[in-house]
């Protein structure tokens, strides 16, 4: 037996992901139902009340799939676990983090001592770094493409061994009248060590001057000789380029 009073809901109606097809067998002392097809091809018996309140919207599938969802960005949130593994995106934000902040990581002196930080919005959200980062190909490791910034957002990339190398501080660009190499090449042209060079930079010499100044001469001396004709010792004094 079928029955409804009452009622403003019609064939075809849609709730949610619920479209309404049938009136639902009548049960004693209970308001109109109706039998609804949801969107994943389950049919379900639902109580007219809940249909038009919005209380229900599928079968059960939604609420399901919005759990599962959930279950997964908190795993990548506080752990970026797979199979109860710890991802290598999510080894790779660690890792950073202890460069940054741990005094006891062997690289801390080459990061946080320097003034390297992490972006405030990935460091206590790993989620929002896997996000803005994506997959980590295979081969490559997490790089700073300005090594003078931080780790945040349009300064990171997944990067090669071989691009990281290039990236190193003493490859930085130089350009001297219109013509750009890094600083190795330029070290190597002008007959300059590379840590004259690089110094020259950091304290802010023009490219131009830093290339193109030779090193000042300093005075220094041969080993002593004994002049048995005098009976003294003499030295020579000669002039190297610094």
């Amino acid at each position: 037996m079928t029955r409804h009073t009452g009622t403003p809901t019609r064939l075809g109606d849609v709730f949610g992901r619920l479209t309404v097809v049938d009136a639902a067998p009548f049960r004693r002392r209970s308001r109109a139902r109706w039998l609804c097809r949801c969107a994943c091809g389950r049919l379900v018996d639902v109580d007219q009340r809940d249909l038009r309140s919005g209380d229900t919207k599928s079968c059960g599938c939604l609420k399901s799939e919005r759990v599962t969802e959930q279950n997964a960005r908190t795993k990548l949130k506080h752990g970026g676990k797979r199979r109860g593994l710890r991802t290598r995106e999510y080894e790779a934000w660690c890792g950073a983090i202890q460069r940054c902040e741990n005094p006891n990581n062997a690289s801390f002196a080459h990061y946080g001592a320097r003034g390297v930080s992490m972006f405030p919005g990935w460091r206590h959200d790993f989620a929002a770094f896997l996000d803005h980062m994506g997959p980590r190909p295979a081969g490559t490791s997490l790089d700073r493409i300005d090594p003078e910034r931080g780790y945040e957002p349009g300064n990171v990339r997944w990067a090669t061994h071989l691009e990281q190398q290039r990236n190193r501080r003493r490859h930085h660009l130089l350009t001297v009248n219109g013509e750009t190499k890094c600083l190795a090449q330029w070290a190597l042209e002008s007959g300059l060590p590379l840590s004259t060079l690089f110094n020259r930079i950091k304290r802010g010499w023009s490219p131009q001057r830093a290339v193109s100044e030779p090193r000042r001469q300093a005075a220094s001396f041969l080993p002593l000789l004994r002049d048995d004709s005098s009976e003294r010792w003499v030295g020579t004094l000669v002039l190297e380029g610094q």
